[in-house]
C-alpha cells in the first residue's frame, strides 16, 4: 500500500498529465458523491480524536498567515448576521419590526419566547448566534416572537410590554 506521496512520486509522468489528473479527479468526485456520509463521519471521527493535533496546527497556520485569520473572522461575522437576519425575517414575516412597538432598528430586534421561559431555554440551546441556528435547524419551531430589546426585557421584568397597556 501506498502513501498519497509515493503514489504520486512513483506516477509522476502519468499524474502530471492533464488528462489523467482529470480522470482522477472525475473518479475522486463521483466516488465522494457516492460515499459521502461515509465520509462525512469519517471526517467527524478524525477531528473528534485528533482535536489537539487539528488545534495546534490552525493556530501555526493562522499566526504565518494574519490576513487569512482576518478573512475567516470576517467571513464569519457575515455568516452570523446573516443567520440572524434570516431567522429575525421568518418571525417577523418579512417585515423585520418588533411586534410590540414596530422599532425597524436591526440591532435593537431580539427573539423573544411568547410564553415565556427564555432564560432556560438559553441555557440548554446557547446563546445570542448558537440559538439563531438552533431555531433554523429545528425548521422554525412555534412559540417565538421578534421584538425590541426594550419590549423584551420589560417583558421578562414586569410581565408585560408598556407599549400593550393603554396609557393612564
Amino acid at each position: 500500500m501506498y502513501t498519497s506521496k509515493q503514489w504520486k512520486e512513483r506516477n509522476k509522468k502519468r499524474y502530471r498529465n492533464p488528462s489523467y489528473r482529470g480522470v482522477i479527479l472525475l473518479y475522486g468526485r463521483k466516488w465522494y458523491k457516492e460515499h459521502r456520509e461515509e465520509c462525512l463521519k469519517y471526517s467527524k471521527k478524525y477531528q473528534k480524536k485528533h482535536k489537539k493535533v487539528l488545534k495546534e496546527k490552525r493556530k501555526e497556520y493562522y499566526r504565518l498567515h494574519p490576513d487569512k485569520l482576518q478573512k475567516v473572522r470576517e467571513q464569519h461575522r457575515e455568516y452570523q448576521k446573516l443567520i440572524r437576519l434570516e431567522v429575525l425575517s421568518y418571525y417577523s414575516k418579512g417585515t423585520l419590526c418588533c411586534a410590540c412597538c414596530k422599532e425597524k432598528q436591526i440591532k435593537f430586534l431580539t427573539i423573544d419566547h411568547i410564553l415565556g421561559g427564555g432564560r432556560k431555554e438559553f441555557e440548554r440551546k446557547g446563546y445570542g448566534n448558537a440559538f439563531y441556528l438552533y431555531l433554523r435547524r429545528e425548521k422554525y419551531p412555534k412559540g417565538f416572537q421578534v421584538l425590541c430589546y426594550n419590549c423584551n426585557c420589560s417583558k421578562g421584568f414586569y410581565g408585560t410590554c408598556p407599549h400593550s397597556q393603554s396609557m393612564l
